[in-house]
């Protein structure tokens, strides 16, 4: 790549020194281009066609682009003719993104903070998934033409007079992203999540991640901000309880959409320990159940993984019979840390039992399987570590991942077992002023091993 010098701010210490800036070659004959710079200054290169070029990955770049027009021109038909998927992730320096591809089926965008504007015209786009590009921006817009678009995956802002949907007659799957139950009477992330799904009349499937705060009693219940769902077949719940009920938000969920046939409900963060949900916690306050009774008259068949075991979980399933008469099969996965033992099984197919003609399967998650929510449409390969907690190495440091979004206020990690090095903070950190705005951090997993120790000071 060829190599220029120039005058960029030093991240962390507000001073200016030189870094250099690579501009990317345009390679003619390349069919794929995966780049993990580590906020490398990049720029694209300013002539020239991908001819061959089918797949593009993007992720922690700072591409230096602000308030030189659009970004977008390099992905488009006449740059690359056959680009197929593209993915842009973790990356910095633009404020305007214009993509016009006859190509293009799958596009990822995530984590680009700063983005003021997007535009995207792909007749072709068959997947999108748009993440945390749009947050802490008063004034921005997206506009996106996609009429043969099947799925879409939301987390980010959404409002009627910003967000433009031209098309998506075709549209098959929706899911949205992250979903606060329980929150702060002005929280308007509900709101806007209430907006976007009220934008359809019908998908075939909807996928929504609901999250609970550890402690309820400072926070109000917002699901009721929610009044209207597509009409589906299949509902799919993915909720962080934090050891809470989720009861009362779900059948409120299934209430909006009473002819929904399938119900799967994941339940991510399992088993949780020393569970602040009490006798009179709020997420188990609901209305007279026998008031709800038949409010689900189309549900046949309910899957639940990550079975906990708790009382909760069990009334939950009774419930979710009592309103449901139509449910026939019920299909159960225990946590891999839940109580696997006859009595617990028994109980089950005691409340299975009074219902005539429904069947009951259980399972046992032995292999410790990890439900993953957002899966990308790019293939994993050996090499790639998708900045999986999992895979990190002595030079990829969690802190760099995490400070990208400096003034998210919560943190949730799940660090995943065995002996694998978080990464401590690099040297240089030692004289950088960083300033991040977590006013909560929960962290799953713990071990106590030295290198979760640092990382954690």
């Amino acid at each position: 790549m060829s190599r220029r010098r120039l005058m960029a701010p030093h991240r962390g210490l507000g001073l200016a020194s030189p870094s250099p800036t690579f501009e990317l070659p345009c390679f003619a004959t390349a069919a794929k281009l995966w780049l993990r710079l580590e906020f490398l200054n990049l720029e694209l290169p300013r002539s020239g066609v991908f001819a061959r070029l089918t797949e593009m990955f993007l992720e922690h770049v700072d591409f230096n682009h602000r308030g030189r027009g659009d970004f977008g021109h390099t992905f488009s038909t006449p740059r690359c003719p056959l680009l197929r998927r593209l993915r842009i992730a973790m990356c910095t320096g633009i404020d305007t993104m214009g993509i016009y591809s006859d190509s293009l089926h799958h596009f990822e965008l995530e984590f680009v903070p700063g983005l003021m504007e997007l535009t995207l015209m792909a007749p072709g786009l068959r997947t999108l998934e748009l993440l945390s590009c749009f947050y802490y921006i008063q004034e921005w817009n997206c506009s996106i033409h996609a009429p043969d678009l099947e799925s879409l995956r939301w987390g980010d802002r959404f409002n009627i007079g910003s967000v433009l949907f031209v098309g998506f007659a075709r549209l098959q799957q929706l899911a949205a992203f992250t979903i606060p139950v329980f929150g702060r009477p002005d929280n308007t992330i509900i709101q806007e999540f209430a907006l976007l799904l009220g934008r359809f009349s019908a998908v075939y499937r909807l996928d929504l991640l609901l999250s609970y705060e550890r402690d309820l009693d400072k926070y109000e219940y917002l699901m009721e901000y929610i009044t209207k769902l597509p009409n589906m077949n299949t509902m799919s719940l993915w909720l962080y309880a934090r050891g809470h009920s989720v009861g009362t938000s779900v059948f409120y969920l299934l209430s909006l959409c009473p002819s929904v046939k399938r119900l799967q409900l994941t339940l991510l963060d399992g088993t949780v320990a020393n569970s602040p949900c009490h006798s009179n916690c709020e997420c188990d306050e609901h209305p007279d159940w026998n008031e709800w009774e038949a409010i689900v008259h189309g549900l046949e068949e309910a899957e639940i993984r990550s079975f906990r075991g708790t009382e909760h979980d069990f009334n939950f399933v009774a419930l979710l019979f009592l309103v449901s008469p139509a449910l026939k099969k019920m299909t159960i996965t225990l946590d891999c840390m839940a109580d696997a033992s006859e009595e617990s099984c028994q109980k089950l197919r005691e409340i299975v039992a009074v219902h005539p003609g429904a069947c009951l399967e259980i399972h046992q998650n032995t292999s410790g399987v990890f439900y993953e929510f957002r899966q990308s449409n790019f293939t994993k390969t050996p090499d790639d570590h998708y900045y999986d907690s999992r895979n990190l190495d002595d030079k990829q440091y969690m802190m760099d991942y995490i400070t990208i979004l400096p003034h998210a206020e919560k943190l949730f990690l799940r660090l995943s077992s065995g002996p694998h090095a978080y990464g401590a903070c690099p040297d240089d950190w030692k004289t950088k002023h960083i300033s991040l705005d977590f006013q909560e951090v929960e962290v799953h997993g713990i071990e106590g091993v030295k290198h979760e120790v640092v990382f954690l000071r």
